[in-house]
């Protein structure tokens, strides 16, 4: 996910928070959920969260609304990521496009599990592919280097979560331990 939203280069990536804003919502996911699914299930919602989150980002159209501010409202603040989307989907337009982007966001957990992760991932490949095309349409000549969308397209079809190496569920603990730890001796070495 990581590598995929840093290559993309969109305004609604966050890119200097993101890694610690995923880092933030994998613990809270994990937290929040883990103990009712096997550890391939969780990292699958995991993943379509974010997917969905991001669809969430590019349907408001505001430099407000990122990634990385979003996420970390669902996690510290305690807004319902289900609340969240239905706004989203409300939002919409009613568009082929938009209708693609609804079916995706109401999909819920239960239709996740009877989906193959798979399809999921291409049914959001081909929603990003054309919100980018339509994207660099509507750009002024001049405004936007026309390589981005080549490259952004290059990164969309690379992108392969299910095949990612993602951290286990001690891995966020163990991060976390070491940035207390880090924390304390960086205000320990300003106390002295």
């Amino acid at each position: 996910m990581l590598g995929f939203l840093r290559t993309i280069n969109d305004h609604c990536v966050d890119i200097d928070d993101l890694p610690s804003t995923l880092l933030g919502y994998y613990r809270f996911a994990l937290g929040r959920t883990f103990r009712r699914k096997l550890f391939e299930r969780f990292v699958d919602q995991w993943i379509y969260d974010i997917c969905r989150i991001f669809l969430v980002t590019k349907l408001c159209k505001s430099d407000r609304v990122t990634l990385s501010r979003t996420l970390p409202m669902i996690a510290e603040a305690g807004i319902s990521i289900d609340r969240l989307l239905k706004t989203a989907i409300y939002n919409c337009r009613n568009d082929k496009q938009a209708r693609k982007i609804r079916i995706f966001l109401s999909q819920s957990t239960e239709d996740c599990k009877k989906k193959d992760s798979q399809q999921m991932i291409e049914l959001f490949r081909q929603i990003v592919h054309t919100i980018y095309k339509q994207e660099a349409a509507t750009r002024k000549k001049g405004r936007r280097d026309p390589s981005v969308l080549a490259i952004r397209l290059r990164a969309l079809q690379a992108f392969d979560p299910e095949h990612a190496n993602l951290p286990s569920p001690e891995e966020p603990q163990k991060q976390n331990r070491k940035s207390s730890r880090t924390r304390s001796d960086t205000q320990a070495a300003l106390a002295a």
